[in-house]
């Protein structure tokens, strides 16, 4: 059974164009980090790279009372189907401006004009990872020829640009890679970059190491 109605104290929680009648019984706030783990050959210990916090979440659950309660659930759940990223507006979490509710549900009890939803809502954050690498690159500024040749087309013919990477602390080849790949919206293979870089263990890099890196433009 629902909990007792009292006054409400906080302004009402949004979700687009939905704005709760009443909050929602309990609201909660999760954010955690994502992070590798780097245990090195004959080396004790593990060294701990640090890839940031991930998208915060909110989720709530609550009940719709009242000769409103169904048309109430029916506009969530129309906010909900439209799909997309769109605002939020919570009183004490106001760091989340924007999210997606990426899941809701709802109980229907032998009661009349009642129901009792949950739901999920990931926080849409733009990613830096401009910012996170401003540090350590130089991008040279002519296009060179890698002349990889792979997969046919003879090789030499398709342009790429080149910067040069310093390693820091905790980093390894393959998330270096990726985040290049992320930032020029390409493909950057670890393996290729080893080979042009003539590394001969490529799991074993050192802080100060400079690494060549080819990526199609």
């Amino acid at each position: 059974m629902g909990r007792p109605i009292g006054k409400q104290i906080l302004p009402s929680i949004r979700y687009k164009g939905f704005t709760f009648p009443f909050n929602p019984a309990t609201t909660e706030y999760k954010i955690d980090r994502s992070y590798i783990k780097h245990k090195y050959p004959e080396i004790k210990g593990t060294e701990l790279e640090d890839l940031g916090p991930n998208a915060c979440v909110i989720s709530g659950d609550g009940e719709f009372f009242g000769p409103n309660a169904y048309s109430n659930w029916n506009n969530l759940l129309r906010e909900y189907k439209k799909g997309g990223v769109g605002s939020v507006y919570h009183p004490i979490f106001k760091d989340i401006t924007r999210g997606l509710m990426v899941s809701l549900h709802a109980k229907v009890e032998p009661i009349p004009q009642y129901i009792s939803y949950s739901f999920e809502i990931v926080a849409d954050t733009a990613p830096s990872v401009n910012e996170c690498l401003g540090k350590y690159i130089s991008v040279l500024s002519s296009p060179i020829d890698t002349g990889s040749g792979d997969g046919g087309g003879g090789g030499g013919n398709g342009n790429s640009g080149s910067l040069v990477h310093t390693v820091v602390k905790g980093e390894c080849l393959s998330v270096i890679c990726a985040r290049y790949a992320a930032q020029f919206g390409t493909t950057i293979s670890w393996r290729k970059i080893a080979t042009h870089n003539n590394m001969k263990n490529p799991h074993l890099i050192y802080p100060g190491d400079k690494i060549n890196i080819y990526y199609p433009t």
